[in-house]
């Protein structure tokens, strides 16, 4: 028989003296930093591509379905949380919309 177990935050209370009344304060524990997510980024992210699409207002949905991807896996491409484009899906874009790759995609330091 499974058993579920619900997870729940830990909650600590703590007693401090208010003008002459009990505050039954209770606050969360943390551990130095717990709340903020740190994101980790593969590769730098491709601002200046999707400050282009803004201006030509192309959604970032009309371009994962001309690359056969989802919304999200686009979104952590062009920001650097995901796997990098391949070689096919920069072809794709720059003839779809007539860029140059060495001016949206390439990072500066790289030679050409």
């Amino acid at each position: 028989m499974q058993q579920y177990i619900r997870k729940t935050e830990k909650m600590l209370l703590t007693l401090k003296p208010y003008r002459g009344i009990l505050d039954l304060g209770f606050e969360k524990e943390t551990k130095g930093g717990e709340g903020l997510k740190q994101v980790k980024r593969r590769h730098t992210p491709y601002t200046k591509f999707k400050a282009y699409l803004e201006e030509a207002g192309v959604k970032q949905e009309e371009v994962a379905r001309l690359l056969k991807k989802s919304t999200s896996a686009l979104n952590q491409n062009l920001n650097g949380t995901g796997g990098d484009f391949s070689v096919s899906e920069l072809r794709v874009i720059c003839t779809t919309f007539e860029i140059s790759a060495d001016e949206y995609f390439l990072r500066p330091g790289v030679s050409k």
